[in-house]
């Protein structure tokens, strides 16, 4: 699995929007001071993976599907992953 780093606003911004499934497949992205995540223009759902400071998981979302929310007030990093 290829780990893409949101780096920068375009990345941040895009993240998976308007990306088809099989083009997103065996792809991540780590938003690195973030604690919500939104689907909205998404096509497929997303699991998201919470992490706090340490990097110590704190909360999995499975499934989240397209125009949803999902925020983790503790967190300060978020992985979204393409559900299977």
């Amino acid at each position: 699995m290829i780990v893409i780093n949101a780096d920068t606003f375009l990345k941040r911004f895009i993240g998976f929007m308007f990306v088809s499934r099989e083009k997103a497949a065996d792809t991540a992205i780590l938003f690195m001071k973030c604690n919500a995540v939104h689907t909205c223009f998404m096509r497929f759902p997303i699991d998201l993976v919470y992490y706090n400071r340490d990097m110590k998981e704190i909360k999995r979302v499975q499934g989240l599907k397209p125009w949803r929310f999902s925020f983790c007030y503790k967190a300060s990093s978020v992985l979204e992953i393409p559900s299977k």
